[in-house]
């Protein structure tokens, strides 16, 4: 559950602050036109702090807490990096509009009248963000399928890159499958562990893949003992030949 509550409100954050731009974008152009107050501005920039909050805050607790992947997957992933860089590029443009509106609400309670003729150049910077939001929606969508992932170092790092690519969705740290959680380290959790729902089965012996579960399992060949991975899927054969290979090289852990 935790993960699912981390995405959502990730995506929620990343959503409503899109939102909010749009309608501080709109609240300036009413003053600009006299059809509005800075008031209207005010708020929709309160609403784009408390998202800009949420989608911090959601994003440190995906990431150092390892919900969906280890957090050294996104390291090596372009398309975080290149989220992060357009996350900070948007912080970068909201430093002139949050300094300005900050002065300008000092002035209002002062009863003083603020230099309105700023909010073209707010505007264009308000645009800018916005595409800066809108590049980051792509970014999670091509994290989330691994699209520019980082070749892997070593087989044994291509390997566990793979397990988590294509593993999580059953094998994550909620509800996990067969009691198999692959994204707090996929050596550790397979390499000489036995089945937790056949205790005479081990997932992987180091130079023996008919004698993995893991191996058969991805092959077809497990009966009886469940049912072929990935579930209700068709089989996998490029990964079971790599599982296979790592398999009978020792099944190496990953060392970046």
């Amino acid at each position: 559950m935790e993960p699912a509550v981390a995405s959502a409100l990730h995506v929620l954050g990343i959503s409503l602050g899109l939102a909010t731009l749009i309608w501080r974008d709109r609240a300036m152009k009413a003053v600009q036109q006299g059809q509005g107050t800075l008031d209207g501005v005010f708020a929709a920039d309160n609403v784009s702090g408390l998202a800009a909050l949420l989608i911090i805050g959601t994003g440190l607790w995906r990431l150092l807490g390892a919900l969906e992947k280890p957090t050294d997957w996104y390291l090596q992933e372009y398309a975080f990096h290149l989220k992060m860089s357009l996350f900070g590029v948007g912080f970068g443009l909201e430093v002139y509009p949050m300094v300005t509106f900050i002065r300008w609400r000092g002035q209002v309670k002062r009863g003083l009248a603020p230099d309105v003729a700023r909010l073209g150049r707010i505007r264009a910077l308000n645009g800018l963000e916005g595409v800066c939001y809108v590049g980051i929606m792509f970014c999670g969508a091509i994290m989330a399928r691994g699209l520019w992932h980082a070749s892997a170092s070593s087989p044994a790092c291509a390997i566990e890159d793979a397990f988590v690519a294509r593993c999580s969705n059953c094998h994550g740290a909620v509800a996990p499958q067969g009691g198999l959680v692959l994204q707090r380290g996929a050596h550790a959790a397979l390499v000489g562990v036995p089945s937790a729902q056949w205790p005479d089965q081990p997932r992987v012996v180091p130079g023996a893949p008919e004698r993995s579960l893991l191996w058969r399992k991805l092959a077809g060949e497990q009966a009886p003992h469940g049912g072929a991975m990935p579930l209700g899927l068709p089989a996998d054969e490029a990964l079971a030949a790599q599982v296979r290979a790592w398999i009978e090289a020792g099944a190496p852990a990953c060392r970046r």
